[in-house]
C-alpha cells in the first residue's frame, strides 16, 4: 500500500512540475525526491491526522538558507509525544515515539535541482496522502517552485507554487491515479 502512495505522488510531482516552463526534461529527479524523502526518514510518522504540531522551541531561519537553521518542533496525539524535530542548521535530530534521535538532511541534491524540506512531510497512518509538510526546488540557485502538502488534514490536496506565475494552483493527488 505504501509504495502505490508514493507512486502516485511521484507521478502527481512529475505531472505538477512538467506545466513549469523552467524545469526540463529531467523532471523523474524531482518525482523521485517524495520516494527520497520517504527512505531516508526525512517524513514524521504520527498514526492519526489528529496531531497537534507544536512549536516547544522557537523556529528561525538564517538570511542565506530558506528552511529553519534552529528550533524545535513536537508531534503528539492526544498530549502524547509522538515525534520531535529540532533543527540544526542544513539538518535536524528527528526522534519517532521515543527512538533515538535520527539524524536527517533537510537539504539535499538531486540532479538539476536543490530539495529544501523547509516543513518536515508528515505521514499519518489513518490517511492515504501526506497530511502536511513543504518542500522547495531550487535550480542553480534560483527558487523554482513549492510543494505545501497542507495542514494536517487528510485530504488529497497539495498546492504548487512557481516561480513562473507565483500563484497557488491546488491539484489533487487522486487525479494521477
Amino acid at each position: 500500500m505504501r509504495k502505490s502512495i508514493w507512486s502516485i505522488l511521484a507521478l502527481a510531482v512529475i505531472v505538477s512540475f512538467a506545466s513549469c516552463e523552467k524545469i526540463d526534461s529531467k523532471t523523474e529527479s524531482a518525482a523521485s525526491i517524495i520516494q527520497k524523502a520517504a527512505d531516508t526518514g526525512e517524513i514524521v510518522n504520527v498514526s492519526s491526522s489528529n496531531y497537534e504540531r507544536v512549536e516547544v522551541e522557537a523556529l528561525e531561519r538564517s538570511e542565506d538558507m530558506t528552511g529553519y537553521t534552529s528550533g524545535k518542533l513536537e508531534y503528539r496525539e492526544n498530549g502524547e509525544l509522538k515525534a520531535s524535530i529540532k533543527f540544526e542548521g542544513d539538518k535536524a535530530l528527528k526522534s519517532e515515539d521515543g527512538d533515538e534521535d535520527k539524524e536527517v538532511d533537510l537539504k539535499s541534491k538531486d540532479g538539476d535541482y536543490d530539495k529544501i524540506i523547509v516543513e518536515p512531510l508528515v505521514k499519518a497512518d489513518d490517511c492515504d496522502y501526506i497530511v502536511a509538510g513543504t518542500i522547495e526546488f531550487h535550480k542553480d540557485g534560483e527558487w523554482i517552485a513549492t510543494i505545501d502538502f497542507g495542514d494536517g488534514s487528510c485530504d488529497d490536496l497539495a498546492e504548487k507554487t512557481t516561480a513562473d506565475d507565483d500563484e497557488v494552483h491546488v491539484f489533487s493527488l487522486d487525479d494521477w491515479k
